[in-house]
């Protein structure tokens, strides 16, 4: 076989792999588009859930040094017009689901910050005395988040555990928009006093 003839097979084996190597780009690409939308997808079920930016972000896949850069690249994730756009249906699906609507927030809401331990036990010289949940109102069983009972040879103890008065706070002040809107990147809340200023009286 002569030089001219295997520079000629050299020549259309290197074409050929070219063509090959361009043909994988494209599977590539799809397979890094299909990963990255797989995470987008992740990190807003996090959020949906409830978790804060850095641990969306995480749990999703993504990486970070740590949780301030995290949340600052969370943050940035989510001014994403096609998250925000997904976020909606998330969570529109999620107050169907769970018939979540204003006035079952405000009602939930006040009824635990509203939440007086007399209105389930009595307590005195004879000892603690549970109410029957019978008696209980819809408003004020909302507010109980467990009762456990443990039974042992000596007797036993019934304990009843209210919601958390500060969370219900939180959610509160952020439903009548007593929370700042300038996101906090390790998730913490910052509250804002707001109030109208006394008007000067003639003559001040």
């Amino acid at each position: 076989m002569g030089d001219n003839e295997q520079s000629s097979q050299g020549r259309v084996m290197t074409k050929q792999s070219k063509k090959k190597t361009k043909q994988n780009f494209p599977e590539q690409k799809d397979v890094l588009e299909r990963q990255l939308r797989d995470r987008e997808e992740l990190f807003c079920q996090g959020k949906v859930q409830g978790k804060t930016h850095y641990e969306a972000y995480l749990n999703a896949g993504y990486k970070a040094n740590n949780k301030v850069t995290a949340s600052n690249l969370a943050s940035r994730l989510l001014k994403n017009d096609r998250i925000q756009a997904r976020l909606a249906v998330l969570r529109a699906e999620a107050a169907e689901r769970y018939k979540v609507t204003p006035d079952n927030i405000f009602m939930r809401t006040g009824s635990i910050l509203n939440a007086d331990m007399r209105n389930y036990m009595t307590w005195g010289p004879n000892g603690v005395t549970l109410k029957p949940s019978s008696e209980l109102t819809p408003e004020q069983s909302a507010a109980v988040e467990e009762v456990t009972e443990t039974v042992t040879k000596d007797g036993g103890t019934v304990k009843i555990k209210l919601h958390s008065k500060t969370k219900a706070i939180e959610l509160g002040a952020k439903i009548l928009k007593m929370v700042s809107d300038k996101p906090d990147p390790l998730g913490e809340v910052t509250l804002k006093i707001v109030y109208d200023k006394p008007k000067k009286a003639n003559g001040d």
